[in-house]
Order: structure tokens, then C-alpha cells, then sequence
């Protein structure tokens, strides 16, 4: 089978995801990364565009917080609505037959959903803990359990997803034909450190952005899983 790879051009991101294709590669996969000019040795196709993320990388170094989320948001979704316009002849060009993507690249996962392709998500960087829980790793507020700070996380959240979330992405979405754009995570396998209930928590932040509701649900694969009570 050949596989291409999505991935942010960072090493943090590249070098787990060029483990895990070198892998593949030992059960006679054939492997490619999409949209990259590097990634330690495995074969690579980069983007009409220039990559503007990797390009502005020692800049966007320097920043913290909210202002390094902002920085990072504004020109991943700019990356985001080039790969929707470009990924068919990308896929034609390549002839893959599945995807694995790196979450990180907010929205992208909606191409493959047009496009019919099968897709497997793999996050390689902190986990986002979008139910609030805890703070987002970009953020220096302190873990703190009573409802101002969960709310004071939830808000956090929802700044730091919804520039990506933008017109584009929802035209795109809707062109699609696609009930959410929030719908995005992989119903086959979602690879991460973290364990099934967060990850349900995940989808349904990405879903509902923020809400007051006491009761949640959230889709797993062909699972309906309730957080909280799994």
C-alpha cells in the first residue's frame, strides 16, 4: 500500500512521524510525505507554496502563550486552505492509497474526507486536553480544578481553534458536504499517548467549541462514548 503522510515541518513532528514511516516501510509499505522538503531520508513531495510555517519557525520560537498559538494558527490555516485546493492532484500525482496526518495541521483531515481516501490520525506532539482539564501546554496558567480555571481553560481552547476555524474551512466543509468540519479525527485508528476517555473529550471540543452543558457525548470510531462515565 502507499502511504503519504500530513505532518507540521517541525523536527518535534517530522521525526516521529519518519520513525513510524520507516516502519512501514519493514512490512513493505511504500511511503511519501506530502507537503514536506525533508523527512530523515523518506521520500518527500513539497507543496506549489512555500512553506511559510518552517520559514517563520525561529521567529515563532521566540513567542509564548497565547501571541506563539495566534502566530501559529494564522499561517496553519493559510497552510490548510492551500492543501484543500491542491490536494486531488497531489493525490493524483502520487497514486497513494491512504493517509496518516498529524492533527496539528487543524482542518486538513477534510480533504481526505471529500476525496474518499482512508485516513489515520496520529498526534506526535503534547496532548491537547480540549475538555479543559487541564491547561493547554501553551499557556503558563497553573492546574487549578474549580470551575472559574476549567472555564478559564475551555475559553483557551476555543482561542486557539477558532482562527483555524475560519470561512474557508467552512465553506470547504460544506462543499464537502459534511455535517461538522469538526468531524475531522480518523474513524479508523487514532494513535496517541493518551487514553481513550480524553481523546472522546477531544472530539467533543472540537465539535461543540464551548459549552456550559453538563452532559456530553462524543463519536469514537463507531462508538458513541459519553465522557465521564467511560
Amino acid at each position: 500500500m502507499k502511504i503519504g503522510f500530513i505532518c507540521a515541518n517541525f523536527p518535534g513532528h517530522i521525526n516521529p512521524m519518519s520513525a513510524l514511516a520507516r516502519h512501514l516501510q519493514t512490512r513493505n509499505h511504500e511511503v511519501i510525505f506530502l507537503y514536506s522538503t525533508s523527512a530523515n531520508g523518506s521520500p518527500c513531495v513539497p507543496g506549489d507554496q512555500r512553506d511559510d510555517i518552517n520559514a517563520n519557525r525561529p521567529e515563532m520560537s521566540k513567542l509564548e502563550g497565547h501571541p506563539a498559538l495566534e502566530f501559529y494558527c494564522g499561517m496553519a490555516a493559510k497552510k490548510t486552505d492551500a492543501i484543500f485546493k491542491s490536494l486531488p492532484k497531489m493525490v493524483e500525482t502520487t497514486g497513494i492509497e491512504g493517509l496518516i496526518i498529524d492533527p496539528i495541521q487543524f482542518f486538513v483531515q477534510l480533504g481526505d474526507r471529500k476525496l474518499g481516501i482512508p485516513y489515520i490520525t496520529v498526534a506526535t506532539t503534547f496532548y491537547l486536553d480540549y475538555f479543559g482539564y487541564t491547561p493547554l501546554c501553551a499557556y503558563d496558567w497553573s492546574h487549578e480544578t474549580t470551575p472559574e480555571a476549567l472555564l478559564r481553560n475551555q475559553e483557551g481552547i476555543v482561542n486557539c481553534v477558532r482562527p483555524m476555524y475560519n470561512d474557508a474551512t467552512k465553506a470547504y466543509a460544506k462543499e464537502a458536504d459534511l455535517d461538522h468540519p469538526s468531524w475531522i479525527f480518523s474513524e479508523l485508528a487514532y494513535i496517541t499517548q493518551i487514553k481513550k476517555g480524553l481523546i472522546a473529550k477531544t472530539f467533543y471540543y472540537l465539535l461543540n467549541s464551548i459549552t456550559r452543558d453538563r452532559f456530553m457525548m462524543a463519536r469514537v470510531g463507531p462508538k458513541w462514548i459519553f465522557p465521564g462515565s467511560d
